[in-house]
């Protein structure tokens, strides 16, 4: 018997049965970089708006593998940490299988009074995400 292998379900052990055939097969079917043609990201821009200082929004970003080769290790970066962060998501696959999605959720938080601007890009790729807000003294 094996340890921890009851708690996963059927989905489960077939995924990460697939990402390590896929992964396993040889190095010319993985790209070493993924090009825009094979990631869609949305939205395309995102303005958060305005907010008071301290107070947060969240808005989904979705990355889609519109390819024909698995993405390994998908993962989304900001350019600006300050304002904007990637929140942690559990579930983030350790490959972006073909015709499959990855979702996380992008959070700002306007630390001072003023306009902030930051872009959101996808492992390997040159397609980003601008995003926007505005940080406001309140009520």
């Amino acid at each position: 018997m094996i340890p921890g292998i009851f708690s996963l379900s059927k989905h489960h052990i077939v995924r990460r049965l697939q990402i390590a055939l896929l992964l396993s097969l040889p190095a010319l079917w993985i790209p070493a970089s993924v090009n825009a043609e094979t990631v869609r990201l949305e939205p395309a821009n995102l303005t958060f708006g305005s907010l008071p200082m301290d107070v947060c929004r969240s808005h989904q970003l979705i990355a889609t593998n519109i390819g024909d080769k698995p993405i390994p290790n998908p993962e989304f970066s900001v350019s600006e940490a300050g304002a904007f962060r990637i929140q942690p998501v559990r579930d983030v696959p350790d490959a972006l299988l073909p015709g499959e999605s990855c979702i996380v959720y992008l959070r700002f938080c306007p630390p001072l009074i003023g306009s902030f601007e930051a872009e959101v890009s996808f492992t390997g790729t040159q397609e980003t995400i601008k995003v926007r807000g505005t940080g406001n003294p309140g009520p």
